[in-house]
């Protein structure tokens, strides 16, 4: 049985768009199918001033239970030049978050889905809202576009490449 899993991609160091295309390959080989993809979105950089972010989103097909796609996640990051996981905001070759696995809740120490700063984060609601609209955070009981529509970050978000699947 495939789960459907969401992936939020950023990168805000060296080529970025070759590093979110890289992640997407590598996400491919280790965590199972890739469904579909949001176009690529330019941000300034959240939390902390750094340099602006690349951003997409895409959704995966996966056999491979929550924690092994964070483990797929954690490995992609680290073949891709992101070893050290500071609890602070910095700039990054790559940064991958699960988003949503399903419709499944799960709060451990280690692993918490929906990502629980998903609804205030306008670079990643923008590009799921493009892909999704439809999709209902489990927690919250709102759509990815009723997210967005009530976001309370005002980033500016600026589309910089179209997806190339939808």
């Amino acid at each position: 049985m495939h789960s459907e899993v969401f992936i939020s991609l950023g990168s805000n160091l060296g080529n970025r768009k070759s590093a979110l295309s890289n992640a997407l390959a590598e996400l491919s080989k280790t965590l199972g199918e890739m469904h579909c993809m949001s176009g690529i979105y330019e941000s300034d950089a959240w939390g902390y001033d750094g340099q602006p972010y690349l951003n997409q989103v895409a959704v995966f097909r996966s056999s491979k239970s929550p924690h092994e796609v964070l483990e797929c996640l954690m490995a992609v990051e680290d073949k891709l030049g992101r070893p050290n996981r500071q609890p602070y905001y910095e700039d990054r070759f790559i940064d991958l978050d699960l988003l949503f696995y399903d419709d499944l809740i799960v709060i451990m120490h280690d692993l918490i889905i929906p990502h629980p700063k998903l609804h205030d984060r306008r670079f990643v609601l923008v590009p799921l809202a493009e892909i999704a609209p439809h999709k209902v955070h489990p927690s919250v009981g709102k759509s990815a576009q009723e997210l967005l529509d009530e976001c309370v970050d005002k980033a500016v978000i600026e589309k910089v490449e179209c997806a190339t699947n939808t």
